[in-house]
């Protein structure tokens, strides 16, 4: 699952960049490359005005559409990787996120969608591995409407984010203007985020990235900590 801000083209060279890097068993093995948004800007505040539309995307996206692939799949074991606001996707598809009113008002009159009778994630005795590269996702993603922390699938056996303090991008907390409106992204910026939530979650793991500037898919995937995640999973060649 790509972030925002990127065309069909670009993401599928980033794709076909990550996949040569993983021993994949054309006989066994099944890769889907999950386009979820195609919104592009050319602009400071077109990229403002993408971002607030990819949220709730990111989240229909994992809701509609990667949770219904999960749900075909039995006994299987599932690797989601993903980079930015892909995150969400991911994490959507295994646990309905917490929505405004608004929200939910917004994507059934705009994309005639119900979150509130989604069909929920089915307990198909899958093992999901969850690769987060630049998780553009904040602890809002991990809460529900009252502030206790979300219930995930015992199907979930391991999530590994990379943390990356000088990832521009996702430091706009700290570094941009426009922070105050748009929603956070610092897990995958602020290791006192991952300290705090795996005391509670035990499938949380992590590699520090921090030194790449860069938030680009491409730079992610092709820094070398990323085959070590990858040889760590078992899936690098």
């Amino acid at each position: 699952m790509h972030g925002i801000d990127n065309d069909y083209l670009f993401s599928l060279k980033n794709y076909n960049k990550a996949k040569t890097y993983m021993n994949i068993n054309s006989s066994n093995d099944e890769v889907i490359n999950f386009y979820w948004d195609g919104l592009v800007n050319e602009s400071l505040f077109g990229a403002a005005k993408v971002w607030v539309s990819a949220t709730t995307n990111s989240q229909m996206a994992g809701v509609f559409g990667l949770r219904r692939i999960l749900n075909v799949i039995h006994n299987k074991e599932v690797y989601l990787i993903s980079h930015s606001r892909g995150a969400s996707v991911v994490l959507s598809s295994l646990v309905n996120p917490s929505l405004r009113e608004s929200e939910i008002k917004r994507a059934e009159n705009a994309h005639h969608v119900d979150f509130t009778n989604a069909e929920t994630l089915l307990e198909n005795n899958n093992k999901i591995y969850s690769i987060m590269l630049a998780p553009a996702i904040g602890k809002i993603d991990f809460t529900l409407d009252n502030n206790q922390l979300k219930t995930f699938t015992p199907q979930l056996k391991r999530m590994h984010i990379t943390i990356n303090d000088t990832d521009y991008v996702l430091g706009k907390g700290k570094i941009g203007f426009l922070s105050r409106s748009l929603i956070a992204t610092d897990f995958g910026y602020k290791k006192d985020l991952y300290d705090e939530l795996s005391k509670n979650y035990t499938f949380l793991e992590e590699t520090d990235f921090s030194g790449q500037d860069s938030h680009e898919f491409r730079e992610y995937i092709t820094n070398s900590k990323f085959v070590t995640i990858l040889k760590e999973f078992k899936l690098a060649k």
